[in-house]
């Protein structure tokens, strides 16, 4: 049996008419370039993530740089994020000028820890007239960008606190996560995006909400924000060769508007197929792996220190009053290298996000990190393992997935 990572061509196909269709519209009208269907998407894209703004951008890279720029983060601020992500997250801070501070990831989420952030504003910055000051670097903290991995918000509830108690700006980096939510402030299914100052999406094709293309956005509720993000996204110019700011032409492309727009309508059912197949994949697991005899553990069951049984296979969990869409299944499993040439062999698809934290990567290597410095990071890296997850994945593929693991781990 053969099950793919992704098939993209089974959501495509359902909805072929209806793009096409779409698609033939712009043709006709020759609106190409910030076009109606942009529009549309845009105010779709509101009215879904409950906020008053949504710009169209080229890609998920570019939203994160301008939602920066809207900010006016550049050199010599620092912004807090997670070194488990990416690079797009860090690489948009270092683009911009800022420099990049990574705090560990909490081994429930594999989000960024708000009491690691908690920890190093606490005991390694200094509070000044100007804000918030790294003592190590004498930079400004401005900002804490968490990552709603995977498809799970990160602990918006805390990094609230976080943002009111500091003083300092809250990015989120939403691009795995078009309509994941969670209760906040009294308030159920708030939206991913609409929580901070300003939030950040992809629409990459492997996206749960994917275009044909790329293609991202970022929202607000901050009138400021959205202003300077409209500038900067079209060279900066408010007016038509006059230019008031050094931007980009970042506009999404019609195109990929219009097929947004068609998905976006099956969005939530294809949500709640993401749930059903992760929900399939634990219970399957959890059966599977008690009758052969291998120890495993939810992801919400690990010490704050991530410490676990290193046979033991780790199965994710969705924290209570959250909605995970699952943009990926992810699991934890023991010689996960190995078991990556096994899948093949039985032609099982997986992806390994991500294999190398950010902080120990060469380009970074500016900012000092060493090994051990995030141990949590460094520990999820080598034995994370993405298994196929798609809305139309069947029963019988994902109890193949999962009895091919349970046949390598009995081996090993």
């Amino acid at each position: 049996m053969k099950v793919p990572f992704l098939d993209l061509k089974a959501s495509f196909e359902p909805l072929r008419e209806e793009m096409f269709k779409e698609l033939n519209g712009i043709f006709d009208r020759t609106d190409f370039v910030l076009g109606q269907p942009v529009k549309k998407l845009e105010e779709a894209a509101r009215e879904y993530c409950g906020v008053k703004y949504a710009l169209g951008l080229a890609n998920g890279t570019d939203a994160l740089v301008i939602a920066l720029r809207s900010l006016r983060i550049g050199k010599g601020d620092e912004v807090i994020t997670s070194p488990f992500t990416f690079f797009a997250t860090a690489e948009s801070i270092n683009e911009v000028g800022a420099r990049p501070v990574f705090c560990d990831i909490s081994p429930d989420t594999y989000n960024l820890d708000p009491r690691k952030v908690v920890d190093f504003l606490e005991n390694y910055c200094d509070q000044s007239d100007k804000g918030i000051i790294n003592r190590a670097t004498g930079g400004l903290v401005k900002a804490v960008l968490p990552v709603h991995l995977y498809g799970l918000m990160a602990e918006m509830t805390e990094f609230r606190r976080i943002q009111e108690k500091y003083g300092l700006e809250l990015i989120e980096d939403a691009a795995q996560a078009f309509g994941a939510a969670m209760e906040l402030d009294g308030r159920s299914d708030v939206k991913a995006g609409s929580c901070g100052d300003v939030g950040c999406f992809s629409f990459y094709p492997s996206k749960n909400l994917g275009g044909a293309g790329d293609g991202g956005m970022i929202v607000t509720n901050r009138d400021d924000i959205h202003e300077l993000a409209k500038v900067i996204h079209v060279h900066g110019s408010r007016q038509r060769y006059h230019h008031s700011e050094f931007g980009y032409n970042s506009r999404l492309d019609s195109f990929q508007a219009a097929i947004l727009l068609v998905k976006l309508a099956s969005l939530d059912k294809w949500i709640d197929m993401r749930i059903k197949n992760a929900e399939s994949y634990n219970s399957i697991f959890a059966n599977k792996l008690k009758s052969a005899g291998i120890p495993f553990a939810m992801s919400a069951d690990l010490p704050p220190n991530g410490k676990r049984d290193e046979n033991a296979v780790i199965l994710p969990s969705c924290p209570a009053g959250f909605k995970h869409t699952y943009n990926t299944y992810e699991i934890r499993t023991p010689k996960r290298d190995s078991c990556v040439e096994f899948l093949a062999s039985r032609g099982v698809g997986n992806m390994i996000y991500y294999p190398v934290p950010l902080h120990l990567q060469d380009v970074f290597e500016y900012l000092k990190y060493s090994d051990g410095d995030l141990p949590v990071t460094e520990a999820i890296s080598t034995d994370i393992l993405a298994l196929p997850q798609y809305p139309e994945l069947g029963s019988d593929a994902i109890e193949y997935v999962v009895e091919s693991i349970v046949e390598f781990l009995k081996k090993k």
